[in-house]
């Protein structure tokens, strides 16, 4: 699917519908695909290309030795860095705000091959200070606010064989299983969400939290009206429909147009792409 496709639109179902998918069936349960392998890391820079990180290190140790002391292995590392770059390799610098999400491996099964589609509900409350004017009197007073975000997320891959490498779910929930970095035994996927006066990354002050696989997305608000305090907020992310493993929207769509499957038994995403066909 290309990046500049609007997910959700009609562009987005039709190219999603004209998806050939592959003959050979495969059952993603049970296995470890490219994004859970441990990539190599320096400090919190990890090296996704792993064929020209080990010849930079064979480059670096060449010109520089094998030496342990702490200088000769900064020396080392800042040329392996150096050479990797000069390369042209990607770099994934290890953020928490993006990667704060720890998950375990049948989390990340469940959000990468099991479950298509998310819906994320926000319920932000805040005090809002007025001035009631009686005569040459002021009376401050407070109001309650509340900021409500519902959203539907999609899948930027719908066919089974495009998930060998996670995928990434776009809306106002954002889960990107396509990589996944591993520290300390445990491995955290990119989870974001930015929505109806909130954000869970970036700055603001935090006035709740959304869980969410092995751990919580915190929900952070900033206002530039010094009259507007947030109190609290609620957040809840839900799968919807059934798990089904081994999906392909295309071939969903084709047991519906052959008459084998009738429209209430579709998952939500089959029945907002034939809608785009009727």
């Amino acid at each position: 699917m290309a990046e500049d496709i609007t997910v959700g639109s009609q562009e987005y179902f039709e190219k999603a519908l004209k998806k050939k998918s592959k003959s050979q069936t495969i059952n993603f349960k049970g296995k470890l695909w490219k994004t859970l392998d441990q990539y190599p890391n320096i400090g919190d820079k990890y090296f996704l290309d792993e064929s020209l990180y080990n010849s930079s290190k064979i480059i670096a140790t060449q010109e520089i030795g094998v030496g342990m002391e702490e200088q000769n292995i900064l020396d080392r590392e800042n040329r392996i860095i150096e050479l990797y770059e000069e390369k042209g390799g990607k770099i994934e610098f290890f953020d928490i705000a993006n990667y704060q999400v720890p998950a375990s491996l049948n989390q990340i099964y469940e959000a990468s091959f099991k479950n298509r589609q998310y819906e994320i509900r926000v319920n932000i409350v805040a005090l809002k200070y007025k001035i009631f004017f009686f005569g040459l009197f002021t009376i401050p007073y407070r109001t309650t606010q509340n900021f409500i975000t519902k959203s539907t997320t999609y899948p930027l891959y719908t066919e089974n064989y495009e998930r060998i490498a996670g995928q990434l779910h776009e809306g106002s929930l954002n889960i990107d299983t396509r990589l996944i970095l591993r520290r300390n035994g445990r491995f955290y996927p990119k989870a974001w969400a930015i929505g109806n006066g909130f954000s869970t990354n970036g700055i603001g002050q935090n006035i709740g939290s959304i869980p969410f696989l092995g751990g919580s997305l915190p929900i952070l608000v900033f206002s530039p009206d010094p009259n507007l305090q947030f109190q609290a907020g609620f957040g809840n992310i839900s799968k919807i429909g059934e798990s089904r493993e081994n999906w392909s929207l295309t071939k969903e769509i084709e047991s519906f147009d052959n008459g084998d499957v009738e429209e209430e038994s579709l998952s939500q995403l089959a029945k907002e792409a034939i809608s785009f066909k009727k």
